[in-house]
């Protein structure tokens, strides 16, 4: 079973290699200061924001929650770029008019694209469903779609503009264009074949736990073969003490 690094206070969270953490616990349950102005008031903000409802064993995680936890990996998870929930909607819309630079990850630090580092972002798709992104460049450019539902039996091959923002393929395509003027959505895939989520509720839980998973820098193979409903649900409790504790603090 994975052990989530949001409990743990003693492993090495620079490693991109590490498949699990040491200790036994999670990085949420570290809880002590960032050392950085700009996290501690990121956390500040998106913690009044957090109502206690969300906490529930079977409630759907607001973009709130989804940021803050975010921003925890993205202090310690170096090795990977994490943006916020808005970055779609609010950095790549069509008034850009393909002028993305200053685009920040979720600390506001600007992009600089790094090709030894994966991007991972959340996409709420269609306003009811939770999954996850993760760009790669090496060992070859790829857009991972994961997705708590598993592939849907229909789709053959890549994914299509049902799947992944247009509006992140035109990002992609404008900052990092591949060779012989591919597309990035000719490189996209489903990283989750088969279903994990057995519950109405839990897509933003199970996302969230694949987001770790990509800071420890694993695959899609193994994120794949080894998630399931229960470790979704243990995790949920991960989060339900992690974000009581922000909320108390």
């Amino acid at each position: 079973m994975f052990t989530s690094c949001l409990s743990c206070h003693d492993f090495d969270v620079m490693s991109p290699t590490r498949t699990s953490p040491s200790g036994g616990g999670s990085l949420l349950s570290n809880t002590g200061s960032s050392g950085s102005n700009t996290v501690s008031s990121l956390t500040s903000v998106l913690k009044r924001a957090i109502s206690v409802e969300e906490l529930s064993e079977n409630s759907w995680l607001s973009s709130s929650v989804i940021d803050l936890v975010f921003s925890k990996f993205a202090k310690y998870y170096r090795n990977v770029e994490y943006l916020s929930i808005d970055f779609i909607l609010l950095a790549l819309n069509n008034h850009n008019n393909n002028n993305f630079e200053g685009v920040t990850d979720i600390l506001g630090q600007t992009l600089r694209y790094n090709h030894s580092r994966p991007i991972v972002l959340l996409c709420n798709n269609n306003s009811i469903h939770w999954t996850l992104i993760r760009i790669q460049y090496l060992p070859e450019p790829t857009i991972q779609l994961f997705e708590p539902m598993g592939k849907p039996q229909h789709r053959n091959g890549q994914l299509s503009y049902r799947d992944v923002p247009r509006d992140l393929v035109r990002w992609l395509d404008t900052c990092c264009p591949l060779a012989d003027n591919k597309s990035w959505l000719a490189v996209t895939s489903s990283a989750i074949t088969k279903q994990h989520q057995f519950t109405s509720f839990d897509c933003g839980v199970a996302c969230l736990l694949y987001a770790e998973k990509c800071g420890l820098g694993q695959d899609k193979k193994d994120i794949n073969d080894e998630t399931s409903q229960e470790h979704i649900t243990e995790y949920r409790k991960v989060l339900q003490e992690y974000i009581n504790k922000q909320k108390r603090s």
